[in-house]
């Protein structure tokens, strides 16, 4: 008897840690993250830099966004998302979070992002 429930129990651990992992949404990979963000979108980031020809000291991302579903130019994102390591190279689809932080100002929004997984990951040669 004392077998047969070791069993079931065990049965049924292993069925809780399945369905956990079965949702991506749910994998936060910078812990500051839970609870804190509302909106989710993904993002297309590019195998190489953006250079701000005003600036060539700053380095930002090249992105698209799907939420900007009529705009499909790579434009500079200069913000960090928390648990993104870029590696030039490669192009990323990314599945992130945003909250609006405040206003800088100048009065644009300023936001925090967090990156909850990555979709894809490609080898592409920079040219």
């Amino acid at each position: 008897m004392k077998r047969l429930f070791l069993i079931f129990v065990l049965a049924l651990g292993l069925l809780a840690a399945c369905n956990k992992n079965d949702k991506q949404e749910q994998q936060y990979v910078c812990n500051e993250c839970h609870t804190l963000f509302s909106d989710k979108f993904y993002m297309w980031v590019a195998n190489k830099y953006y250079i701000d020809p005003n600036n060539p000291n700053k380095k930002c991302l090249k992105v698209q966004m799907k939420e900007f579903v009529s705009d499909t130019s790579w434009v500079p994102f200069c913000d960090s998302i928390c648990g993104f390591d870029y590696e030039p190279g490669y192009r990323y689809e990314l599945f992130i979070e945003r909250k609006k932080i405040g206003q800088d100002s100048t009065g644009q929004d300023l936001y925090k992002y967090c990156l909850l997984y990555v979709k894809s990951k490609v080898l592409e040669p920079m040219k």
